[in-house]
C-alpha cells in the first residue's frame, strides 16, 4: 500500500513522499506505542484517541503527507492494539512495511521511464 501511496510521476516527488512517508510512520508508531502502553488498561481512552487520529488522517492528506502518515499510523497501530494488546510488535510491523514499500516505491521510480531534457533552443 505504501508503494501506491508513495510513487509519483517523478523520482523526486517519489523520494520526498517516501521520506515524509516513513517519518511520519515511525513518529506515528512511536505516539501508538506511548498511548498504548500508558492507557493499556484504559481501552476507552485507546479508542477515543482512534477517534481523533483518525478524523486527523481524514483531515490531512493534503495539508501535511507527514502528518497524514503519522494520522494514518497512529489511527492502524491503535486499532490493531484494541483487538490485539501488543503495541511495540505492533509498531515494528508497521515501521517495516513501510520502509520496504517506500523503497519499492522508489526502485520503481528510479527504474521506471524518464523524459528526456529539454534541448536548448539553437538562436
Amino acid at each position: 500500500m505504501t508503494a501506491l501511496l508513495v510513487l509519483k510521476p517523478g523520482l523526486r516527488d517519489t523520494q520526498w513522499r517516501g521520506a515524509m512517508r516513513i517519518g511520519g510512520t515511525i513518529a506515528g508508531s512511536a505516539a501508538a506505542s506511548g498511548l498504548a502502553l500508558a492507557f493499556s488498561s484504559h481501552p476507552v481512552l485507546i479508542a477515543f484517541t482512534t477517534g481523533i487520529a483518525s478524523a486527523g488522517a481524514f483531515a490531512l492528506p493534503r495539508a501535511n503527507y507527514a502528518m497524514f502518515g503519522f494520522a494514518v499510523t497512529l489511527t492502524a497501530v491503535l486499532l490493531i492494539d484494541l483487538a490485539q494488546g501488543d503495541p511495540l510488535s505492533n509498531s515494528k510491523h508497521r515501521i517495516v512495511a513501510t520502509i520496504v514499500g517506500g523503497l519499492v516505491a522508489l526502485a520503481i521510480a528510479w527504474l521506471g521511464p524518464r523524459s528526456p531534457r529539454a534541448k536548448p533552443i539553437d538562436s
